[in-house]
């Protein structure tokens, strides 16, 4: 980074209140940084394996007051039951498929 850049973010070590480009900056190594880290994940999953990831972000639409330790819970087990129904739909029809053809 160029210490002479807009994008410089000098004795910080985030970039709330800061610069457009320093915000920018962050986005694009935040978008590198986790592209890189899902493709190597990837890499570990078994083949049709699932990954879960909690990342805490900042959210625009919710206000601060609004929010409480529990909503990131409440979001990540509305995920995991919405999760559990489209798996268990899919066994269901590959348990039809397999005694369709199991019948003949």
């Amino acid at each position: 980074m160029d210490r002479g850049s807009s994008a410089f973010n000098k004795g910080r070590i985030h970039h709330t209140n800061a610069p457009k480009e320093v915000a920018d900056a962050y986005a694009n190594q935040y978008k590198a940084d986790l592209e890189s880290f899902l493709d190597t994940r990837a890499q570990e999953l078994v083949d049709n394996g699932l990954m879960l990831l909690q990342i805490p972000v900042a959210c625009d639409v919710i206000l601060e007051s609004e929010l409480h330790p529990g909503k990131v819970w409440e979001l990540l087990e509305s995920c995991l039951l919405e999760m559990t129904k489209v798996v268990s739909n899919l066994l269901l029809l590959e348990s039809a498929i397999y005694l369709k053809r199991l019948d003949g």
